[in-house]
């Protein structure tokens, strides 16, 4: 029967190198992450509060909030050190998580805590003493890979 069967040819190149292959795809879906994770941090930085005039932004991590009768002061971990910034009434103070990380946190007088990446907005302090740094004016938690992109 065999000897009666057809013969089939197979045209092509030569057998496929799968090593090769595992390191092309790996290499191309690498490149898809990169551009995927690139394109979000620009949507990102597209969707933040823009400062005002007068106003500073910067990258920094909420390490406390100290109370004392009806006001609140963030301590911020900037670039420069320790900031202490005047919380306005919660109704004008945005908040906003574009990270997971963020998700549920709970603002609470005295409470440490975590490092948490957040895009910082502030009014610094004109006049008063120097016990603040200014008027904080937003917070926008984002992610620890995030940079700020270079003011014009």
């Amino acid at each position: 029967e065999i000897a009666s069967a057809p013969n089939i040819i197979i045209q092509g190149g030569p057998p496929t190198d799968l090593k090769r292959n595992a390191e092309v795809s790996a290499k191309q879906l690498a490149e898809m992450e990169e551009k995927r994770e690139q394109m979000m941090l620009e949507r990102l930085s597209q969707s933040l509060r823009q400062p005002s005039d007068g106003e500073i932004r910067l990258i920094g991590s909420v390490q406390k909030i100290e109370c004392s009768g009806k006001e609140a002061v963030f301590q911020i971990n900037g670039p420069g050190g320790l900031l202490k910034l005047k919380a306005p009434p919660s109704d004008q103070l945005k908040i906003v998580a574009y990270t997971p990380d963020a998700g549920g946190l709970r603002f609470s007088c005295g409470v440490s805590y975590p490092t948490l990446s957040a895009v910082v907005t502030y009014r610094p302090v004109s006049g008063r003493s120097k016990k603040l740094d200014g008027d904080l004016v937003s917070l926008e938690f984002v992610p620890s890979i995030f940079k700020l992109p270079a003011e014009n």
